[in-house]
Order: structure tokens, then C-alpha cells, then sequence
């Protein structure tokens, strides 16, 4: 080689060491003073450790950046970092890079709330900033930079390549491991996007103010956040902006919070959102494996199922449902209901996210379930009716409707027993008796209910005494409406209807032990009996009120009170012009055989 171009070449290689080395030494010169060099009006804290061998190139450690408008402030850390960044637009306040990868990224993020807003939040609401105070106050509603800056930093990342171990906005805290890939871009004061962003979940653990709920999270998320102006698009508006789709996988811890004890329910969510509204294909399901639980008086346990689904027309479909449940009354232990199945269906109208709702009506279905031991209704029964249960068993089903937000439900319940025996006195009584309840209004508390036509039907009715059984008997009471309330001396008041065919064996029973003469039981032991009154059952006081009954051939009317096991009654017995007058206090009994027109209201006015 001529020496000539010898010496050229070492000058140009010499004059490239000097630019290169220049670089390296104005670069890095550069990149220790950069945090110093942003304008103090502009509401962003930044520091990091950096180095550059080759112009565009950047590696960064312990990086660390906070931001604060008027409606949000947040922090971005991130352990090592390679910064692949565009030199021209530096000079003109834009940083645009070509790519980032980064590692032990963490992410943290809290909305500003006015001092009144503050005070109704708990005081773990939102997570701690470094720089920043213990809460994300926003004093007055001007822009943290009014007026606004005359040429504010454009920031641009094409190609993110993240790893994260921590993403936290307000309440919300994810923690473990996840990766994240995207682009990202804000002009300070000016606009804010994300564009083809997406997020996969390894493993990690979410929490709400603290408290965990879900663990091993796996799964993926696509998201695209519309550029928007944070002027004008505030708090949860910003939900509007913000479309996601993907999939999470895992399980929450156990739950014990007052009334309601779980296992560790497993869950599985579809997400489909289009600029905060939920979109056709969204559907959540969880599992529980053991819940117990407490609704007003009646403890329930047992494993569940809820789910949710977005159907079209912005429509959304809620289910929960139960097996192997276990429903008891607390004040009546013995009073255990064992289901296989029950549902509760419901559905909601509106499927934006920041106005999402829960919905207020639903419908539960059991279709089948065991009442195992009726003998623990004789603590419902008036103690003056002097009737004990003695063995038997049942199968329910209930329709209801519920209404949440008045706390009230409606509908009916079919109760058939099987195998009863009753004890009344000396007398023991066996047979089926099939209950249709129709509910019009049940509070939350299930204490208070209205009920409309409810019908009590009697079959294969045997009346024993003495080891003696007579001829079985059939009939019904219907109840067309009522009150029934379990926490008041008054349980029921209503009006009573009822009907009774092949009735003397019955009526039999009932007057047997009275001291009329034979000719008058004749006449008051018919064969088909029809009757009615207003009825009030307390626990230790039953009345009976305008009874009026066709027995047979005979028209009775009367009043009872019966206190503890003492009846005081009046009654008539018609037979066509002829009444006879029938007075019973304790044990004693009066009767008229003649009675004249006037007799029954004088020997009422009488007995009150």
C-alpha cells in the first residue's frame, strides 16, 4: 500500500476514534446531566444510571421516573434496561425509541382525589410514591403546569419489551410474574395512548386494598388505550378510551368475613371490551368448593358455581349454582332442609364497565330438596293447639322471585310429607299432608311475610287412639291470604277456609269426649264438612273468630280462644228452625238444646 493512502487511512481511522471517543465521553457526560436538565415547570422527576458505547444505543440501571397531572399521578421503575433511541429528535424535546427491553419493571399509579373525596376512602386505597405524599391530593382544579408549556417532551416507544414483577393502580395491586409488549406514547399535557399493547401473567397474586383475591394468575391480555386528552377525558372516563381482549386463569384464597366462610374458589374470565364496553364472548365463572354462609335465620352451606355472560343487545346473563346444599334454621336446629341442586338466574341491561351494575331482580329454582326431620316444626307450633310431631319427613321445591334492592321475594313452595305421625292428647294422627305456599312478599331478614292462597291437603288421614284406628279421612284448609310473623307473639293472622271429606272419623275424635247427648253428635259427625274464619295463632294464645261451617245437614257458627290448654268457645248449631247453644270454658260445658234467636249474641257479649 502507498504510503500516501496509508497515512489517510490512519487519519480517517484516527478522526473516527476522535468522533467515537467524543461520543462516548459527550454521551455519557450527557446522560448524568439529563435528570438535572429538565424544566422545572414540568411536573416529572427522573433518575437512572446510564451508559452508551454505540450512538443509539443506551443501557440504563436502576431507572426511576415519576409523573404527576392534574387527575393522576404515577411512577415507573425499572431494574436494567437497553434503550435503542433516535438522536436527531432530541434536539426538538421528542424521545422516540426504536425498541426497549426491560426487566423488574414496576408500575404504579394513583388517581388525585379532592380532600372531601379522600376522607370517604379507605386509607389504603392507593399505593405509596416515592417524592410523592401519603395520599394523591388534588387541592383546586387548575392543571398542575398552567399556563400550559410552550413545547412540552413528546415521548415515543414502538418495540417495549418488558418484564414486570408489580402493577399497581389505586386499590388494585397485581404482584409476581409477567411480561409485557407494546407501544407507548404521550405528549406532556397534550395527549396519552397505548397502542397493540399485550400482557401475559405467569404466576402473580392480585390484590384489592390489601386483601388478597386472586392467586396463581395465568393468562393473557391484549389491550389498546384510544389516544385521549387527559384536559378533557378524566378519572373513569378514561375506561371509554380502552379496549382489552384475552383470558386469565387461577383461584382466590379462603374467605372468612363475618357471615361468609369459603374455600379456595378457582376461576376462569373471558374478556372481550371495545372502548369500555363489554362485547359478546365476555364470561367469568367461578367455583366454589365449600361456602357457608348465613341469610338472615337460616344458615346455608354447601358448593357453588356463579358465572356471568354477555349476551347481545348489551345484555348480560348471572347464574349461581349450588349442590349439595344444607340450609338450617338457627333458632330450630333440627330444622335442616338438604338440596342436590338450586339455582339463582338473573339478568342485568347495560354492559359499559364504569356503569356496570349488579343486578337487582332474580329467580331461584329448587327443584327437589329433603326436609330429614319434621319434628323440629314443634317449636313453631302454638303451644295451645297442644300438637307434637312426632316422626316424619318431607320433600320441598321452591320457585322465588328476589328483589335485591327492596330486600323482598315472592313465589311459592310445595311441601309433601312422608311418613308423619301427630300427637294431640291421647290420640295419635298419620298420614300425608301436601303444603302450597304462595308467597306475595317476604323481607331480606325472612322474619315478616304476606302470603296469598296457600292450601294445607289432608289424605290418607288416620286417627288412632287406644291402639285403635278408625277409617281414614281426607280434606284441606286454604289459607286465601295472611301475615306471618316469627317474631312477634302473633305468628299468622288470616283468614281460614277449609273442606273435609269423609270426615267422621275426625269430627268423631273431636266431640267424642263432649257431654252432649248421642242424638247431637249425631248431627255434628258428617260424612262432607265445609268451613270458615278468621284465624290468629300466637304462641301461647290461638283465636278463632265469625266462624261459620256447614256440617252435614247443620249450619255452625261460633268463636274460640284458646290460652295454654284451656278453650273457651261459643258456638250454634242450626238444623233447619231448631239451634241448640253449645258454651265451653275450661272444663266446663253448657248446652242449649233450644236456643232462642238472640242466644248467641247474648253468650258472647257474655263470655267477653
Amino acid at each position: 500500500m502507498p504510503r500516501r493512502l496509508r497515512h489517510l487511512l490512519l487519519a480517517l481511522l484516527s478522526l473516527v476514534g476522535v468522533v467515537w471517543g467524543g461520543w462516548i465521553i459527550g454521551a455519557n457526560v450527557a446522560l448524568r446531566l439529563a435528570p438535572q436538565a429538565i424544566d422545572k415547570r414540568e411536573p416529572i422527576a427522573i433518575s437512572f444510571k446510564a451508559w452508551t458505547l454505540i450512538p443509539g444505543t443506551i443501557h440504563v440501571r436502576d431507572f426511576r421516573m415519576r409523573v404527576e397531572d392534574r387527575w393522576t399521578q404515577w411512577s415507573l421503575e425499572a431494574a436494567t434496561a437497553t434503550v435503542h433511541v433516535e438522536i436527531a429528535p432530541l434536539f426538538t424535546r421528542s424521545f422516540h425509541a426504536r425498541r426497549v427491553d426491560a426487566d423488574g419493571v414496576k408500575f404504579r399509579l394513583r388517581t388525585r382525589h379532592t380532600p372531601e373525596e379522600l376522607a370517604q376512602l379507605p386509607a389504603n386505597s392507593f399505593p405509596p410514591i416515592p417524592g410523592l405524599g401519603p395520599q394523591p391530593l388534588r387541592e383546586d382544579d387548575r392543571f398542575p403546569f398552567d399556563p400550559p408549556l410552550e413545547h412540552p417532551w413528546t415521548v415515543a416507544m414502538n418495540d417495549v419489551h418488558a418484564s414486570a414483577t408489580e402493577i399497581w393502580v389505586d386499590g388494585e395491586r397485581f404482584e409476581g410474574a409477567s411480561s409485557a409488549t407494546g407501544r407507548f406514547g404521550m405528549r406532556f399535557d397534550r395527549h396519552v395512548e397505548v397502542g397493540s399493547a399485550a400482557l401475559e401473567f405467569t404466576d402473580g397474586t392480585l390484590e384489592h386494598r390489601g386483601s388478597k383475591i386472586a392467586q396463581a394468575l395465568t393468562g393473557r391480555l391484549e389491550a389498546s388505550l384510544d389516544r385521549f386528552n387527559p384536559r378533557e377525558v378524566r378519572d373513569a372516563a378514561v375506561l371509554d378510551q380502552l379496549s382489552v381482549k384475552g383470558r386469565l386463569r387461577g383461584a382466590s384464597p379462603e374467605v372468612d368475613a363475618g357471615s361468609v366462610s369459603t374455600g379456595c374458589p378457582s376461576f376462569k374470565a373471558d374478556l372481550a371490551m371495545v372502548r369500555g364496553v363489554l362485547a359478546e364472548g365476555t364470561a367469568l365463572t367461578a367455583r366454589v368448593p365449600d361456602i357457608e354462609s348465613e341469610f338472615g335465620p337460616i344458615a346455608v352451606r354447601g358448593q357453588a358455581e356463579v358465572s356471568f355472560q354477555v349476551k347481545g343487545d348489551e345484555q348480560m346473563d348471572w347464574s349461581l349454582r349450588a349442590r349439595n346444599v344444607r340450609a338450617t334454621a338457627r333458632r330450630f336446629g333440627s330444622l335442616s332442609v338438604v338440596a342436590m341442586a338450586a339455582t339463582v338466574t338473573a339478568k342485568s341491561k347495560g354492559t359499559r364497565v364504569r356503569t356496570l351494575g349488579l343486578p337487582t331482580k332474580a329467580k331461584l329454582d329448587l327443584p327437589s330438596a329433603r326436609v330429614r326431620d319434621l319434628r323440629a316444626l314443634n317449636a313453631l307450633s302454638p303451644e295451645p293447639l297442644g300438637i307434637e310431631v312426632l316422626s316424619g319427613s318431607g320433600v320441598l321445591s321452591a320457585h322465588l322471585q328476589v328483589n335485591a334492592q327492596d330486600r323482598i321475594a315472592s313465589g311459592s313452595i310445595h311441601l309433601e310429607t312422608s311418613k308423619l305421625s301427630v300427637k294431640h292428647e291421647d290420640r295419635t294422627m298419620h298420614g300425608v299432608v301436601t303444603a302450597d305456599v304462595r308467597i306475595e312478599k317476604v323481607d331480606g331478614k325472612l322474619q315478616r311475610m304476606t302470603v296469598g292462597k296457600t292450601q294445607l291437603a289432608f289424605s290418607q288421614m288416620v286417627i288412632e287412639k287406644a291402639q285403635v284406628a278408625n277409617a281414614p279421612w281426607s280434606g284441606a284448609i286454604v289459607l286465601p291470604g295472611g301475615t306471618v310473623d316469627a317474631h312477634r307473639k302473633e305468628i299468622f293472622r288470616g283468614k281460614v277456609q277449609a273442606r273435609f271429606d269423609n270426615a267422621k272419623p275426625l269430627f268423631r275424635a273431636m266431640v267424642d269426649e263432649l257431654p252432649v247427648p248421642r242424638i247431637v253428635k249425631g248431627l255434628i259427625t258428617p260424612n262432607n264438612v265445609t268451613a270458615s274464619a278468621d284465624v290468629s295463632l300466637g304462641r301461647s294464645l290461638v283465636e278463632m273468630r265469625n266462624l261459620q261451617a256447614r256440617v252435614g245437614r247443620a249450619d255452625v257458627r261460633g268463636n274460640a280462644t284458646m290460652a295454654k290448654k284451656s278453650l273457651r268457645t261459643v258456638a250454634e248449631v242450626s238444623l233447619g228452625s231448631k239451634r241448640m247453644g253449645i258454651v265451653k270454658d275450661g272444663e266446663s260445658t253448657h248446652v242449649k238444646l233450644l236456643a232462642g234467636r238472640d242466644w248467641y249474641d247474648r253468650a258472647l257479649t257474655t263470655q267477653s
